[in-house]
């Protein structure tokens, strides 16, 4: 252990990151501390006495694949701070973002836990946090990161992987990164190390001894492969105080469970977690998992059942784990909550073969490896269930058990990596055409294909229709979800039953869409093909429930319904009153606010200019620019001429001679005073337009910057913006602007020179042609660059500066 109490491993990490300034791909077994390696070079660069704090990103977003391990990673990270003594660390302000925990919608924390699809998506400029309005807000903030990747092995490799390896070659020499895993075969290693430019860790023979010699490693687990099906009996047979059970599919872990629940001795108590679990009820089970199957805790009877939702990260421990026949890497994983600390025993047994959960059949699971469905996962189950019974009875370490890894998927991890590079050109174009928001784009495929419907239950599913994605629900895969459709209709002929399941769809509303909202109704299922695909269905609680225990019941009938939430009162999006306000008062507020805002994208915008050779500062320089000449627009003719108007209706008139950036409004008189004088002009893209000649003067040598900044002021309200109306400026629009530069800016004659000023601009001016896009051409992607950081930092600051100038009821 070095002086700094990191194991070798963890020193190197921080070396090649901080030192060396290089990507890692980290591989190392439970209980080895990857999230402490990760995590640390990170936390000792937030601090400002340290000779890194200008030279690494103060962000990380440490993502992860699944939900359930980002409350987890953020448990660790308060022990990481207090185990090395990083109490400067405990004032960076953290948050955990996923699809249920949305603690960080822009991506504002310093230290963010999240799950893969809020990332990516993010990225692309489609967020899943954030509604369309706002797509172009988060991408820098995942440039400007330093990233984590965890549980690596888990990206779907025909989305994830390759939209995660792209994204991290579209920011080589920008944002650094890690990636994480316990269970990749050499072939992907190395292929991805290649890919990637980035150090393998441990990366040689003495370093593969160090990592097996800690300390953490020094435990037993013995493997056996089990003629029989695993039933509750067996189980029961091999029960050592605390038992794990891990079955493939939902179903047959709730059969498992309520079979154990029924031959358990007294003493002992059975727990169930599966993903179909409402989240109270599932978090207080991982709770009360993580409290009881905990380092050195022994007191008590305890078995679990489960499904892959406690396959990874979960840090719990178990002398016994029975595990369905699965794919080797799944295998190894399941087996992590298995003697997981030093000086622990345990026994992990593989069962070939399992009961149907309806019929009780045993079924041979090379022939039904649900829900591994993939063509080329099914090929994994043979050589799998050969390379343990090979070694049946045996301890493995963690250098046996990679040769497991290599052995089973090696030949399918080559072939990902050569379709990865085969697809590279069409995989990248589906992303560009995401980021540029082209009609036809779909994000979804590029971040996970694994598709879910969700199912609700309700006696009368109209009370839903007000909000029905609101109301809980239990996602499902279309093929498990046809099963069930189809049992529900075969009982709908009951007499007591109105009706069995229907499906949601959306219908025409005027009224709805000028309220911005869609509208609904239910149409009735009379064959399962009629369920497939849509949004949301529902079925009656005759032939469905849920319990607390037992989660989702698609077998029986019970009490329970589907509630919407209650609407807190104060959830409703406030009013806010505006102040007349000057454009120069605006224009300050909101260059104080760029000031606070900009050290979080400092560091990638300085690697910017390095990548590209731009000069030191002109990011930063784009960015002041775009700042002091985001509103421009509303120095037009028309916009001013509105303010006029409003103003005067309201018995509040302007000061003559002087613009402004924001009217009085104080109450609904005003509001309905604003409605009456009629809609505002446009100003974003006029302002681009008009402010063009200084942008492309100042950066006349760096073109690529001059675009940035034009397509931050044209889209600083929505991220789709390129037309224009016809605009002209004011008169002393020249003695404005001059106003608001810095002292020392010299703009020369360009001020003087702003479009509109000495005749009209007509309406669709042709600003798409200076929008910068994404492409492979290195100038439209260093514009576009350059445009995330320009844009996040300008819509944060607007937003700020706004709200300093406004008061909430």
């Amino acid at each position: 252990m070095s002086d700094n109490g990191l194991w070798p491993h963890q020193e190197r990490v921080f070396d090649l990151l901080l030192k060396e300034r290089r990507n890692v791909i980290l591989q190392a077994p439970t209980g080895s501390g990857k999230t402490r390696a990760a995590l640390y070079p990170f936390l000792t660069a937030m601090d400002y006495e340290t000779e890194y704090y200008r030279d690494f990103p103060h962000k990380c977003v440490y993502s992860v694949p699944m939900r359930v391990l980002a409350r987890q990673f953020y448990e660790e990270y308060r022990q990481t701070v207090q185990k090395y003594n990083l109490r400067y660390a405990l004032n960076i302000t953290t948050a955990i973002q996923t699809g249920e925990q949305q603690v960080s919608r822009d991506l504002s924390a310093n230290l963010i836990f999240a799950t893969i699809d809020q990332t990516l998506s993010s990225f692309l400029l489609a967020p899943y946090s954030l509604p369309l309005r706002q797509a172009n807000l988060n991408a820098a903030a995942v440039m400007a990161s330093y990233l984590v990747f965890d549980e690596f092995h888990l990206f779907d490799p025909d989305s994830t992987l390759p939209t995660t390896l792209h994204m991290l070659q579209m920011l080589r020499g920008i944002t650094p990164f890690v990636l994480m895993t316990a269970t990749f075969s050499k072939d992907m290693l190395d292929g991805l190390a290649r890919v990637l430019d980035a150090e393998v860790v441990p990366g040689t023979d003495e370093e593969r001894e160090q990592l097996q010699g800690l300390e953490s490693q020094q435990k037993t687990r013995r493997y056996h492969v089990a003629d029989e099906p695993l039933t509750a009996q067996t189980v029961l047979d091999r029960h050592q105080g605390r038992s794990l059970v891990i079955c493939n599919t939902v179903d047959r872990a709730r059969a498992l469970y309520e079979a154990l629940q029924s031959a358990k001795a007294p003493d002992t108590e059975v727990w169930l977690l599966h993903s179909r679990f409402l989240r109270e009820h599932r978090d207080q089970i991982e709770e009360r998992l993580r409290t009881h199957f905990a380092r050195g805790v022994k007191d008590g009877s305890l078995i679990v059942v489960s499904t892959q939702a406690i396959e990874v990260g979960v840090d719990i421990t178990s002398a016994a784990l029975h595990t369905e026949l699965a794919p080797a890497n799944a295998i190894l994983q399941r087996a992590g909550r298995c003697a997981r600390y030093q000086g622990e025993e345990g026994d992990v047994t593989i069962y070939p073969y399992a009961l149907d959960a309806t019929s009780g059949e045993v079924l041979d699971l090379c022939e039904h490896p649900e829900p591994y469905a993939g063509k080329e996962e099914k090929k994994l189950f043979g050589p799998t269930l050969e390379q343990f019974r090979e070694r049946a009875g045996e301890a493995l370490d963690f250098q046996a058990e990679q040769d497991i890894i290599s052995a089973v998927h090696g030949p399918l991890d080559a072939q990902i990596i050569e379709s990865l590079r085969r697809g590279a050109y069409e995989h990248r174009r589906r992303m560009f055409a995401v980021m540029r928001h082209d009609d036809t784009a779909d994000a979804r495929h590029l971040i996970r294909e694994i598709f879910q419907q969700q199912v609700t239950v309700h006696p009368n599913p109209n009370e839903l229709l007000a909000s029905p994605f609101d109301a809980p629900s239990f996602g499902l895969h279309p093929g498990t979800l046809q099963k069930y459709v189809k049992a529900w209709l075969d009982q709908a002929d009951a007499p007591e039953l109105p009706w069995a399941v229907k499906y949601l769809c959306s219908v025409p509303d005027e009224e709805a869409s000028q309220a911005n909202r869609s509208a609904y109704t239910w149409e009735e299922v009379y064959t399962p093909k009629t369920a497939w695909g849509a949004p949301l269905i529902v079925v009656h609680p005759s032939l469905a429930t849920y319990d607390p225990a037992l989660g989702f019941l698609p077998d029986r009938g019970g009490d329970w319904r589907a509630e919407l939430p209650s609407r807190d009162q104060h959830s409703e999006r406030p009013d806010y009153t505006y102040h007349l306000e000057t454009y120069e008062d605006h224009i300050r507020r909101v260059y104080e606010a760029f000031e606070e805002l900009w050290p979080e994208l400092d560091y990638a915008a300085r690697c910017l200019e390095e990548r590209y050779g731009w000069s030191r500062g002109s990011v930063r320089q784009a960015a002041e620019l775009a700042v002091l000449l985001h509103d421009v627009g509303k120095l037009s003719v028309r916009w001013q001429g509105w303010v006029k108007r409003y103003q005067d209706a309201i018995g509040m008139p302007v000061q003559a001679g002087q613009a402004y950036a924001h009217t009085e409004v104080q109450n609904d008189a005003h509001r309905e005073a604003e409605r009456k004088t009629g809609k505002r002009s446009w100003h974003a893209v006029e302002g681009a337009i008009a402010t063009a000649p200084i942008l492309f003067g100042v950066f006349a040598e760096q073109p690529p910057l001059a675009k940035a900044a034009f397509s931050a002021i044209a889209r600083h309200h929505a991220p789709k913006s390129d037309d224009n109306q016809p605009f002209r400026l004011v008169r002393n629009a020249p003695t404005h602007v001059r106003a608001v530069l810095r002292q020392g800016d010299d703009m020369g004659g360009w001020i003087e020179n702003l479009a509109g000023l000495s005749e009209e601009i007509p309406s669709s001016f042709g600003a798409s042609e200076a929008i910068a896009q994404p492409e492979d051409d290195d100038d439209d992607l260093a514009s576009f660059l350059a445009y995330l950081l320009i844009v996040r930092v300008l819509r944060r600051a607007d937003q700020r500066g706004t709200e300093r100038g406004t008061r909430s009821l």
